[in-house]
């Protein structure tokens, strides 16, 4: 067990789509530790991202999902090519962390179903996203360049954040009327209450603890929001 981490994000399975989501959380400022069975991408990815956590071995395991300290991980992002030994995973790291968020890669459409009811909270197919995301380019290149600069720029002077709402924020149980001032906190694209997501919600949206605000500002104005929201 890795001593001392806590709210990582734990990566399962390397390859192309692998490396790609490491890195990328990598330059979110993501505390990452991934487990690959092939002992090469292994070490390829420790060489490519010193700092990087790698934990060689097969994650259908107990006790190399606990090398990674699962129990006190905040994510896991499941990502092997296979929809079976993905379930197993999925099954496994649930039972050693029930609060945990478990992404996971599907193979074929048709299992998407079991993933979830397996215990997955989102599932996703790399061949789906990538041709929608070739499509926007192609067809809205001025879109795909505001995400791409929103989303993966480290330079960008703007930010999208998630800003939770507790049971004791002194913003709860008023209209985002009341308190929300773009200049000072950017702008909230959503709101999201559950597994609902509100879009652009009406001004005289009550919050309630549970909800997480989601903004676009600069750091300050991040920053404001949390300082606002926070008990």
């Amino acid at each position: 067990m890795l001593e001392g981490l806590k709210g990582h994000t734990v990566v399962v399975g390397l390859g192309r789509t692998g490396f790609a989501i490491v890195e990328t959380l990598r330059s979110l400022g993501e505390r990452v530790v991934v487990i690959e069975s092939n002992r090469s991408r292994a070490q390829e990815c420790a060489e490519a991202f010193p700092g990087i956590e790698v934990v060689t071995g097969d994650a259908k395991e107990e006790e190399i999902l606990e090398l990674a300290s699962i129990r006190s991980a905040e994510r896991l992002l499941v990502n092997t090519s296979s929809d079976s030994e993905n379930m197993f995973i999925v099954v496994t790291a649930r039972e050693l962390n029930p609060d945990l968020f478990i992404s996971c890669r599907v193979t074929r459409p048709e299992n998407e179903e079991k993933l979830r009811r397996a215990g997955a909270d989102l599932t996703y197919l790399p061949e789906s996203i990538s041709g929608r995301s070739v499509a926007i380019a192609v067809l809205k290149p001025e879109l795909a360049s505001f995400f791409r600069e929103i989303l993966l720029s480290e330079t960008a002077p703007y930010m999208l954040e998630i800003v939770p709402v507790d049971g004791r924020s002194p913003v709860r149980g008023r209209a985002i009327s009341s308190f929300f001032n773009e200049e000072v906190f950017g702008l909230l694209l959503a709101l999201v209450r559950g597994k609902e997501l509100l879009i652009n919600p009406p001004r005289r949206t009550v919050v309630e603890a549970g909800d997480r605000l989601i903004v676009l500002g600069s750091l300050e104005q991040v920053e404001n929001l949390r300082s606002t929201v926070s008990s």
